[in-house]
């Protein structure tokens, strides 16, 4: 069975959302790409979410040296262009333990 993504772009069981392109917040894939004082990248609504609660990372626990976010352009660039070429290169197969293990140590982080 397939699932679909807002962007139009099919996902079928065995594939899984390559984790360049991955929000480490909401583990889905990041529409609007920004980096914050940790230097990993997130989308803009999940790490505002995630800021206006904690100063800390979200992906290594640490504090955060300021709240400030940078646009990532060229992720964002990149993601477009691949979602107008079908966007089956933002996937990889993946086994059902591999997102299950992800979205547990997601939903530990919360």
């Amino acid at each position: 069975m397939a699932s679909q993504f807002s962007e139009g772009v099919d996902l079928t069981d065995d594939q899984t959302l390559r984790d360049e392109f991955m929000c480490p917040i909401t583990c889905d894939l990041i529409f609007d790409p920004v980096i914050a004082a940790d230097g990993h990248t997130y989308d803009r609504s999940a790490i505002q979410g995630w800021l206006a609660k904690h100063e800390t990372s979200p992906k290594t626990g640490k504090r955060l040296d300021h709240l400030g976010l940078v646009e990532n352009l060229n992720l964002r660039r990149l993601i477009g262009d691949l979602v107008e070429e079908g966007g089956s290169a933002l996937y990889t197969k993946s086994s059902s333990s591999n997102r299950s293990r992800r979205r547990e140590l997601v939903s530990s982080m919360h």
